[in-house]
């Protein structure tokens, strides 16, 4: 059976993982098979973001190898939950890292060269999108008062008709969005090529 875009991106995300954690140690052509993905792919993968780092001097020294690999898979991992990270997010990600050597936050000069085409992010499978809002219609529909007044009108029906708890079957609106934000640029895989907001608060 041929696999979603999503699962391709999962087991890819895997291998990379897998991959690292044995250092290099294992055969690129038998990881690709145990995670069935495309050994091309699964070489580009790897050897890009390593030959990213090395023709950029300043970045290799802000993070290492491991430490970009640990960063891209958070990134991949962000996506595929559906929660894509914009910069703020991955900045804070970085300044995290960084932190746990006792080391101060990337200037914004380096900010600006990491997002660059020929970037570790670049070559690593990732690209920058616009993370799209809800539309218009569904977005008046999350109006907290035009919710409220729907939930005092259903609670009169129930006592005009004498509905019961009993007579109510999956019935679990438990949140509501209370704000709509606008659309944002975020980083996802190359494979990837629209995303939309799934943001709700619950009350």
């Amino acid at each position: 059976m041929r696999l979603t875009t999503a699962e391709r991106e999962e087991h890819l995300a895997q291998a990379i993982d897998f991959y690292n954690s044995h250092n290099g140690s294992e055969f690129i052509r038998k990881v690709a098979a145990k995670f069935k993905v495309s050994q091309t792919t699964l070489n580009n993968q790897i050897h890009d973001k390593h030959g990213s780092i090395a023709s950029n001097g300043g970045l290799n020294r802000l993070l290492a190898i491991t430490q970009l690999g640990a960063l891209f898979l958070y990134i991949r991992k962000q996506a595929l939950a559906g929660f894509p990270c914009t910069w703020a997010m991955i900045l804070a990600a970085v300044t995290w890292i960084r932190a746990q050597d006792g080391l101060s936050p990337p200037l914004r000069s380096w900010s600006k060269k990491f997002q660059q085409k020929d970037s570790p992010i670049a070559l690593a499978g990732f690209h920058k999108i616009r993370w799209k809002p809800m539309d218009v219609k569904r977005r008046a529909a999350q109006i907290p008062k035009v919710v409220t007044d729907w939930f005092k009108g259903f609670e009169q029906i129930q006592i005009y008709y004498g509905i019961g708890v009993e007579n109510i079957w999956n019935f679990d609106e438990t949140g509501v969005r209370n704000s709509c934000p606008p659309s944002t640029w975020v980083w996802v895989p190359t494979l990837i090529k629209e995303v939309c907001f799934t943001f709700i608060i619950s009350i």
